[in-house]
């Protein structure tokens, strides 16, 4: 006698109907077929040295007179089963930097004449990514220049299937009638960096080096603000970004940091960063969720507004979607 799991997907994305579906199939030479069969569906979690049980469900399946004979000349029989995965679950994960893993198993079991006959079938669980809308940050550059307004669109999740974009918009703060021919000869560096920070059971570990660094040139900057400066994120195959995970286990997180370095012939150099926090998952996205575009987004301050991105006080911003105050 043999006993197997046929799954009609090793792959389940969470949501309110998730189910793992399929055929117990046993070949068994014999006309006394087992009144019972056992799954078992459970998730492990490690880290290095330390294991944990985060979840657990067993199932008795009356399979008296249920067993159906789907091939003759193998004595091969079948019986579906059908069970209910809860939403909450965190995905299926691992990391070979530090051997951490979190793997779901759906394991079958029957009482035979030999004895208890076992099978034992891998799942991925996965989540259905909900796409949000970029954050717009706006503002100005800080004292004592206040040279430039910008406007830094940054995608909130990313997928590793998919190249995030970064658009930056700038446009020069000085009135035109004061401009001379050289405030022309002005170039901005944009520089677009990827941190990841993790905690490995109660040991944090504070992004270092960045995951992704991109660096772009603008040579006429206020170009763009009709016309934006799109930064594409490229991954390192060597070095991609960990999911994002919060387990009893694990926790990781990521952030982009963002620098304008500003130079002119004047050697009037405006140089400031923003930081902002970024999902990575590992699923492509489904869906997208809109967020109503809220006008008139600023803060009122005597008169002026706190800068959306650094914290400083500024000429107010523009509307947008979705606003850093």
């Amino acid at each position: 006698m043999a006993l197997s799991i046929e799954l009609h997907s090793t792959c389940v994305i969470l949501s309110r109907k998730a189910k793992v579906s399929g055929l117990i199939k046993l070949q068994a030479h014999t006309s006394h077929l087992p009144d019972t069969a056992k799954l078992r569906f459970y998730g492990n979690e490690h880290v290095q040295n330390d294991y944990r049980e985060i979840y657990a469900c067993e199932i008795d399946l009356k399979c008296h007179n249920q067993w159906v004979l789907t091939c003759k000349e193998t004595e091969e029989y079948s019986l579906a089963f059908s069970i209910d995965i809860p939403s909450h679950l965190p995905c299926s994960f691992q990391a070979i930097a530090y051997d951490g893993e979190l793997e779901y198993n759906l394991m079958a079991s029957v009482s035979s004449e030999m004895g208890v006959l076992y099978s034992l079938q891998q799942i991925i669980v996965t989540q259905a990514t909900v796409m949000q809308p970029p954050k717009l940050c706006w503002g100005t550059s800080p004292l004592p220049m206040r040279r430039w307004r910008y406007e830094i669109e940054v995608p909130q999740t990313i997928s590793l299937n998919t190249i995030p974009i970064i658009k930056v918009r700038l446009q020069s703060a000085i009135f035109e009638s004061t401009k001379t021919n050289k405030d022309t000869l002005e170039t901005c560096l944009i520089g677009v960096q990827l941190y990841e920070s993790s905690q490995i059971g109660k040991q944090s570990v504070a992004y270092v080096d960045p995951l992704i660094t991109q660096t772009h040139l603008l040579v006429a900057p206020s170009l763009s603000w009709k016309s934006p400066c799109e930064i594409a994120l490229g991954y390192r195959s060597d070095r991609l970004p960990a999911i994002d995970l919060s387990t009893p286990l694990q926790r990781i997180r990521h952030t982009v940091r963002i620098t304008l370095a500003f130079c002119n012939v004047h050697s009037d150099n405006d140089h400031f960063s923003i930081e902002l926090p970024i999902t990575v998952v590992s699923s492509p996205p489904t869906s997208f969720v809109p967020h109503p575009t809220k006008p008139g987004c600023s803060v009122e301050s005597d008169g002026k507004s706190l800068d959306s991105a650094i914290g400083s006080l500024t000429p107010s911003c523009s509307s947008s979607s979705v606003c850093l105050l």
